[in-house]
C-alpha cells in the first residue's frame, strides 16, 4: 500500500452510479490506499467531509449530480480543494475532456478501462499528490518559520522594489509586510542606510554574498544595530533579484560596549581594578578628606616572575597572578583597593592609613602572606615580593607622584636583597635617578663602543716571568670621569647590556692576544664571563667565531667564571664546558671559595686554574681563618692537579707567603697594576715587571 504523507496510506475516493464500475475501479486501486466508494454525488460529497480524500475518481454522468458538479463542490471547499480529481467517462470526445480539467480534473480516464494503465495513471497522481502536499506543508513551515523568525526577512527585485517581506507588524521598519509590497528599498530603509547598502551592491554582481552593520532607528526611540546579508538570487546578473536578511545585534553591541567599557578600568586578567581606575580611586580618597588622614600605597612587584614565565610558559605565569590576586584580596581591609597595573605588579590602596608603623606592620604581614606556597597543578612555587610604600601627605598630594614614589621605594627594597618593604625617601629617589642616568651613559656607551680593555700580568714567581694576562674593561670616557667596574658591571649585568659588553671584550682581547701571538709572545688571556652571557644560547657560538675571526690560538685564551654559574643547571654548565675544552680554550674558576665551594664540582667539571680570592689573600697575613682558607685552596688545587692564581697580592710578604704555601703564579698590584695594550706590550717584551 503506498504511503501517503506522515506515513499515512492514500485514501482514494470511487464515486460512480454503476457498482460494476466500481468493483473494476476497486480492482485497479486495491493496494494503493485507503478506498472509500460513494454511488452519488451528494453521497460522496458527505463522506469526503467525513474522510477528505486525496484522489477522487470520479464519473460524470450520474443521476442526482453529475461529475462536473461534484468536483465543483470539492474546488468549492476549502478543506477539500487540493484533492487530485480523475474523471472517469465512457465519452470520447475531446469537448469532455476539455471540460473535466477546465473544472480542475488532472486526469481523464475512458471506459472500458484498460486496468493496467488506469492503474500506473493513478499510482503516479497519487504519488504526485502527495509529493505536492509534501511540498505545501513544507512551505507552510518555512513561511511560518519566516514569520516568527526574530529577523528581518525580504526579498527585493533588481531594481529594488519590495516582493515579499516577513515582518507581519511593521516591528523593524514601522511598515506592516503588506504594505510594503512593491515600495523601493530607499524609502524603507532610509537614505542613509540606502547609500549604505547600495555600495555593497557590486560585490552581489560579483556572486559574493556580503554581511555589514547597519544602524536602525528603534521602535521606543534611540538606535538598535542589525547585522545585514545580502544574496544575489541570480549571482552576476545585473537585475538579480536580492534577499536581504537582518538580524538584531543590539544585545551583542550593548556587551562589547560594556565590555570594553569594563576593559577600560579593570584588568583582563583578574579583573581587579586597573590602572587608570586606581587612579580615580587615589583622587577620591586624598579629596574625601584632604589633609585629614593619611593615605597609603603599597606598590608589589614579584621577585624573579620573568624565570617562572620563561621556564614555565606564561600560561603558568597568568594563573599563579590570578593566585596572587585572590590571596591579596583576602589581605585587604574593606574600603581599600588592590589593583594589578601590569606584568607583575600590584597595588594595595588604604585610604586610611594611620600611622607610619601601621603601614610598615600592614607591610610586612603580605610579606609573610605571599611567602606561603602557591600550588598549581600538585607543583608548589615558591613567590616572594619586593614592596614600596609611599604616604599621602607625606610624600606628595599629586597621584602621578605618589605612584612613581612607590615605584621608587620598590626598586630600593630589589637592590637591597628583595622580599622585603621599604618607604619612599628622598634619597632613595636621588639614588634611582643616578642609577637611570647611569644606564641610559652605559646604553650609549655600548652603542658607541666606547671601552677600553687593559691588562694585569699574572707573574710566575718561580719562572720570574709573565705568563698570562687577564683582560679587564674600562670605560675612560664616563660622563662623570672614569668609573670603576664594580660601579656599571652589576647595571650591566641586570639590564642585559653585559651581552655586548662581554663580547666587545672578549673580540678586543682575542686581537690583541694574536698581535702578541704573532710577534712571538704566546701570552695567556683570561676574559672575564658573567653568569648572563654563560647562560646565553648564544654564547659557544659567539666564543667560536671571535677565535675564527682573530685567528688567536685556542689554548691562548682563558675564560674565568664564578662558582654562581657551576651551581645552576649542572648538565647544560658541564656540557658548554666540555665543548669550551674540547676546543683548547682553557677555564678558570675567579674568586674561589667566596660563593658555592664544592669539591664535587671541582671533580666533575674540565677546570684548569683556580683563582683565590684577593678577600682572603689581603689580610692572610693577620687574619689566621684568612690565612686558613688560602692554605685549605692551595691544599685542594694541588691535590686536584689545578693550577693556581692569587689575586689582589699587594706585598712583598704575601708573595713570600703564597709561594711558601705553594702557589707560585700571582697577580696585583705588587707587580702590575691594569694598563693599556701598548704598555703591556712593553712589559711583556721585557719578560718580568
Amino acid at each position: 500500500m503506498y504511503k501517503e504523507f506522515h506515513g499515512k496510506p492514500a485514501v482514494i475516493l470511487i464515486v460512480d452510479d454503476q457498482t460494476t464500475n466500481i468493483k473494476i475501479l476497486r480492482e485497479a486501486v486495491r493496494d494503493l490506499g485507503e478506498v472509500y466508494f460513494a454511488t452519488s454525488g451528494a453521497q460522496a460529497l458527505e463522506l469526503a467531509k467525513r474522510c477528505p480524500p486525496d484522489v477522487v475518481l470520479l464519473d460524470i454522468e450520474m443521476q442526482d449530480m453529475d461529475g462536473y458538479q461534484v468536483c465543483a463542490a470539492l474546488k468549492a471547499d476549502a478543506a477539500l480543494k487540493d484533492a487530485a480529481v480523475i474523471f472517469v467517462t465512457s465519452h470520447t470526445e475531446a469537448q469532455f475532456e476539455l471540460k473535466a480539467l477546465a473544472h480542475g480534473a488532472v486526469d481523464f480516464l475512458q471506459k472500458p478501462l484498460n486496468v493496467p494503465i488506469a492503474r500506473a495513471r493513478i499510482r503516479t497522481h497519487v504519488q504526485l499528490h502527495t509529493e505536492t502536499q509534501k511540498l505545501a506543508e513544507a512551505r507552510r513551515n518555512l513561511e511560518d518559520l519566516i514569520r516568527y523568525l526574530p529577523a528581518f526577512i525580504a526579498f527585493w527585485s533588481g531594481d529594488l522594489n519590495n516582493l515579499f517581506c516577513n515582518d507581519q507588524n511593521g516591528h523593524w521598519f514601522g511598515i506592516r509586510a503588506d504594505d510594503m509590497l512593491g515600495q523601493p528599498l530607499r524609502q524603507v530603509v532610509g537614505e542613509k542606510n540606502f547609500q549604505l547598502i547600495d555600495q555593497h551592491i557590486e560585490s552581489l554582481l560579483e556572486g559574493q554574498p556580503v554581511s555589514f552593520e547597519i544602524e536602525l532607528p528603534a521602535p521606543y526611540g534611540g538606535l538598535r544595530f542589525a547585522q545585514i546579508t545580502l544574496i544575489a538570487r541570480a549571482s552576476g546578473q545585473p537585475d538579480s533579484n536580492i534577499l536581504m536578511l537582518l538580524t538584531d545585534v543590539s544585545a551583542r553591541k550593548i556587551a562589547e560596549h560594556a565590555k570594553l567599557d569594563f576593559l577600560t578600568r579593570y584588568d583582563a586578567l583578574t579583573h581587579l581594578p586597573n590602572q587608570r581606575h586606581l587612579q580615580e580611586e587615589t583622587h577620591a580618597a586624598i579629596q574625601s578628606h584632604p589633609g585629614q588622614r593619611q593615605v597609603g600605597m603599597l606598590l608589589l612587584d614579584i621577585d624573579h616572575f620573568k624565570t617562572i614565565n620563561d621556564t614555565m610558559g606564561h600560561a603558568t605565569g597568568d594563573r599563579l597572578l590570578q593566585l596572587m590576586a585572590a590571596r591579596l584580596k583576602n589581605l585587604c581591609k574593606p574600603g581599600d583597593t588592590l589593583s594589578r597595573q601590569g606584568g607583575d605588579e600590584f597595588i594595595i590602596l588604604i585610604k586610611d592609613a594611620g600611622s607610619m608603623t601601621a603601614l610598615g606592620d600592614y607591610a610586612e604581614r603580605v610579606l609573610q602572606a605571599i611567602s606561603e606556597p602557591f600550588v598549581l597543578d600538585d607543583q608548589r612555587f615558591d613567590l616572594h615580593v619586593s614592596i614600596g610604600i609611599s604616604v599621602f601627605p607625606h610624600d606628595s598630594a599629586d597621584v602621578p607622584l605618589l605612584f612613581r614614589h612607590a615605584e621608587t621605594a620598590m626598586y630600593q627594597a630589589k637592590q637591597e636583597g628583595r622580599h622585603r618593604w621599604r618607604f619612599f625617601s628622598i634619597e632613595t629617589e636621588n639614588d634611582l635617578r643616578a642609577r637611570h642616568k647611569l644606564e641610559r651613559h652605559l646604553r650609549e656607551a655600548v652603542q658607541a663602543q666606547a671601552f677600553e680593555v687593559y691588562y694585569q700580568a699574572k707573574v710566575d714567581l718561580k719562572r720570574q716571568q709573565i705568563i698570562g694576562v687577564e683582560a679587564l674593561i674600562r670605560w675612560p670616557t664616563a660622563p662623570d670621569g672614569p668609573l670603576s667596574p664594580a660601579t656599571f658591571i652589576p647595571l650591566a649585568e641586570e639590564t642585559g647590556l653585559i651581552l655586548p659588553m662581554g663580547q666587545f671584550v672578549l673580540q678586543r682581547a682575542c686581537e690583541q692576544g694574536r698581535q702578541w701571538q704573532v710577534q712571538g709572545l704566546n701570552i695567556c688571556i683570561s676574559v672575564n664571563i658573567s653568569f648572563v652571557q654563560f647562560r646565553e644560547p648564544g654564547f659557544l657560538p659567539m666564543v667560536i667565531e671571535v677565535l675564527a675571526t682573530t685567528g688567536l690560538r685556542h689554548d691562548l685564551l682563558e675564560l674565568e667564571i664564578t662558582e654562581g654559574v657551576l651551581v645552576k643547571d649542572f648538565d647544560q654548565t658541564l656540557e658548554t664546558l666540555m665543548a669550551l675544552r674540547q676546543l683548547g680554550i682553557r677555564i678558570a674558576i675567579d674568586d674561589f671559595g667566596t660563593g658555592y665551594s664544592s669539591l664535587a664540582y671541582l671533580k666533575r667539571f674540565p677546570i684548569n686554574v683556580l683563582k683565590i680570592d684577593q678577600s682572603f689573600v689581603r689580610d692572610m697575613l693577620t687574619e689566621s681563618t684568612d690565612l686558613a682558607i688560602v692554605e685549605a685552596i692551595i691544599n685542594i688545587g694541588l691535590a686536584l692537579d689545578l693550577e693556581l692564581v692569587a689575586e689582589g697580592v699587594e706585598t712583598q710578604e704575601q708573595a713570600q707567603a703564597l709561594q711558601e704555601k705553594g702557589c707560585s703564579v700571582i697577580q696585583g698590584y705588587l707587580y702590575s697594576q691594569p694598563t693599556t695594550f701598548a704598555r703591556m706590550s712593553e712589559l711583556l717584551a721585557k719578560g718580568f715587571p
